[in-house]
């Protein structure tokens, strides 16, 4: 077998990476590893809203992957929020003095 020059290794290496993906978007399944009292806080939560642990996960990633795919710096929405109060307060300030 002759040796892949380091762009063929890329490309395969690309190639495979996107099979998988592939593979597991098909699944439409989506596990991750997460420790146990966050698990045990996860259920606790869930069992307070009355609602099953995956339907209140899957609300949050969609939730935050929207927020994600809107902002383009990435800001955390609660960071957003802050700096327009602040803005708005130092305004208020402003035209005082």
């Amino acid at each position: 077998m002759p040796k892949l020059t380091d762009k063929e290794r890329e490309q395969r290496r690309r190639k495979m990476q996107e099979e998988a993906l592939e593979s597991v978007a098909a699944r439409g399944q989506f596990n991750f590893r997460l420790e146990g009292q966050y698990i045990k806080r996860l259920y606790e939560l869930a069992g307070r809203r009355r609602q099953p642990v995956s339907a209140m996960v899957r609300e949050w990633v969609l939730e935050r992957l929207a927020v994600e795919e809107n902002n383009k710096y990435s800001v955390p929405l609660w960071a957003q929020e802050l700096e327009q109060r602040l803005v708005h307060t130092i305004d208020k300030l402003l035209k005082k003095g």
